[in-house]
């Protein structure tokens, strides 16, 4: 399962299985990955401010800084 959020016209985040997370901040011409350090599928996604917070599926909560 994929989840994507758009933080504005030029940023969103994207999880998904096997611990994937990534962003842009360039409207999608650059992709971040974010190493979790797991391969555990993510499931939520939200925002508050400019971050993303992800969390996996055995409850481990991450932030997606802005870069």
């Amino acid at each position: 399962m994929i989840r994507v959020i758009a933080i504005n016209n030029n940023e969103a985040c994207v999880v998904g299985r096997n611990g994937i997370a990534l962003r842009t901040v360039d409207s999608e011409k650059n992709w971040y990955r974010y190493p979790l350090g797991m391969d555990l599928d993510v499931y939520a996604l939200s925002r508050k401010g400019n971050d993303c917070w992800i969390a996996a599926s055995d409850g481990t909560i991450f932030r997606l800084p802005a870069r």
